[in-house]
C-alpha cells in the first residue's frame, strides 16, 4: 500500500482533506498501475488538487517535490501551468539542489513565449555571476533552452564575460549558449558583404548586389524574417527553392554521367 500524507485545504472539514502521495515515485507507481485512461485522469486530478493545496500553503519543504511531480504530469500531457511560479521560487533559493529542480522545471514547463520568463531574468543574471561554477552551469543550460530575444539582450554582458572563463565546463556551456543566440544586424551585414555581388539570384530574382546597396531599406524586414526562423524554426518553402537544369553533353543522353 502506497504511503501517503494529507495536505489540509482551507476548510477544516474532514472531507476537505486531499491525499497527497508522499513520494514522487509513489505517484508514478499509482499512475502506471491504472488500467484505464479514466482511472489515470482521476489519479492525476486528485494529485493536482493536492499540489494546488500545498502551493497555497506556501510550504517550502514540499516545493521541490511538488515540482518534480508536476514535471512528470506535464510529460503525460496534462496542464501544469499553475506550477510555473514554483519554478521561479526554487530558482531564487540559495541551495544548489533547489536551483537544479527549479531550472529543470523552467526548461520543461515554460518556453520563450511565456511572459513569466521576464520575472526570472534577474535570478538568472545573479546565478551567472555566482561563485559556484555548478550554479553558473545550471543558469547557462537553462538560458540555452528558453532564452528569448529580451533575455539575450539583457544578459549579453554576462555571456560575453563568461566566454573568458577559465573553467572548461563553464566555457563549453557558454559557447553552446553563444551559438544559440539571435543573429545580429552586424553579423548578417558581414555575411552579405562577403558574398559575390553577382551571385546567382534565388526565385525572387534579387542578387546579393541588391542587398548590399539597399541594406538600410531591407534590413528590418530581413532581420525579422531571420529571427522568426530562429525562434519558431519555420520559414516559407519558397525561401529554400532552387531551379536546376541539367545540360546534356551529347544527344540522347540518359545516364547522369552524360550530363
Amino acid at each position: 500500500m502506497l504511503s501517503s500524507c494529507y495536505v489540509r485545504m482551507r476548510s477544516c472539514d474532514k472531507d476537505d482533506y486531499v491525499p497527497l502521495l508522499f513520494q514522487c515515485r509513489d505517484m508514478i507507481r499509482a499512475i502506471r498501475a491504472c488500467k484505464t485512461a479514466a482511472e489515470e485522469r482521476g489519479v492525476v486530478r486528485k494529485e493536482c488538487a493536492a499540489i494546488r493545496a500545498s502551493i497555497s500553503e506556501n510550504d517550502p519543504a514540499y516545493r521541490h517535490r511538488n515540482l518534480a511531480k508536476l514535471m512528470f504530469i506535464h510529460m503525460l500531457g496534462y496542464p501544469t501551468h499553475f506550477g510555473q511560479m514554483e519554478c521561479l521560487k526554487l530558482i531564487a533559493s540559495p541551495g544548489f539542489p533547489e536551483k537544479r529542480i527549479g531550472y529543470l522545471g523552467l526548461m520543461l514547463l515554460l518556453d520563450e513565449r511565456q511572459e513569466v520568463l521576464m520575472l526570472v531574468t534577474n535570478s538568472i543574471k545573479q546565478d551567472l555571476n555566482h561563485t559556484n561554477q555548478y550554479i553558473v552551469g545550471l543558469a547557462l543550460c537553462a538560458l540555452g533552452n528558453i532564452c528569448s530575444a529580451e533575455m539575450a539582450r539583457d544578459l549579453a554582458p554576462e555571456i560575453e564575460r563568461l566566454l573568458q572563463f577559465r573553467d572548461p565546463n563553464i566555457r563549453k556551456k557558454e559557447e553552446q549558449d553563444w551559438l544559440q543566440r539571435l543573429f545580429t544586424e552586424e553579423e548578417m551585414l558581414n555575411v552579405i558583404k562577403q558574398c559575390n555581388r553577382d551571385k546567382a539570384p534565388g526565385p525572387d530574382g534579387l542578387t546579393m548586389s541588391f542587398f548590399k546597396v539597399c541594406w538600410d531599406t531591407v534590413k528590418v524586414d530581413l532581420l525579422e524574417t531571420v529571427h522568426n526562423f530562429h525562434q519558431k524554426e519555420l520559414f516559407e518553402r519558397s525561401s529554400n527553392a532552387t531551379f536546376i537544369a541539367l545540360i546534356p553533353k551529347k544527344a540522347g543522353a540518359e545516364e547522369l554521367k552524360n550530363f
